[in-house]
């Protein structure tokens, strides 16, 4: 006597959070027909005012997933990267801080800000401790201490003077901050970055 199948997908709802849980890792395999359909089933039971949020479990445990990110789980795995050490940063300018939260509480802790007295208001309320902000927008020197060790990533360092003014700022307060360096290869006047001749 066979027995049928066990679920791929499970669903459960607590607190207006619906968790849809899948049992397989999301590997080329096993992004088959029957687990599409089951998923879209899922998302398409869940209650419209309920926060959804999706689980993976492989054998090294669960991998969450902030949204239905089965193409980018399975990218990572086929880079030879784990899941779980890519980060997706929501941006949530123009957002205000009840969704911010809601998005939280559905598992998503990254969030993005490209304005800096924004952030600053932002970071003013209370806000759940993991909650980690970056900023992604074009940094003027004279906002940044707004930002400069406030944020866990300031993405985009465009030109030498605003890479001194925040390691001055670093200096004067203590700490660190990290930081992501925009190049610009090419040359172009009309595109940012600093020049390769100035690294280093």
């Amino acid at each position: 006597m066979s027995h049928p199948p066990a679920p791929l997908v499970r669903v459960s709802t607590t607190a207006g959070v619906t968790t849809i849980t899948l049992d397989h890792p999301p590997t080329r395999n096993a992004l088959s027909t029957p687990l599409m359909t089951q998923l879209r089933e899922a998302l398409a039971a869940a209650a419209a005012d309920s926060t959804v949020r999706v689980v993976v479990l492989d054998h090294t445990g669960p991998v969450f997933c902030s949204g239905v990110d089965l193409a980018e789980t399975q990218a990572a795995r086929e880079a030879g990267r784990a899941p779980s050490d890519v980060r997706l940063v929501a941006v949530s300018k123009l957002h205000p801080l009840e969704r911010i939260i809601a998005a939280h509480a559905a598992g998503q802790t990254e969030f993005g800000e490209s304005r800096a007295q924004e952030l600053d208001a932002k970071l003013a309320e209370e806000v759940p401790g993991d909650l980690r902000w970056h900023f992604v927008g074009r940094l003027q020197r004279n906002k940044v201490g707004l930002v400069a060790g406030r944020v866990v990533l300031i993405h985009s360092v465009d030109r030498v003077r605003l890479a001194r003014s925040i390691a001055d700022h670093m200096t004067e307060v203590g700490g660190t901050q990290q930081v992501l360096i925009q190049v610009n290869v090419t040359g172009e006047q009309r595109k940012g970055g600093c020049r390769p001749e100035e690294l280093g």
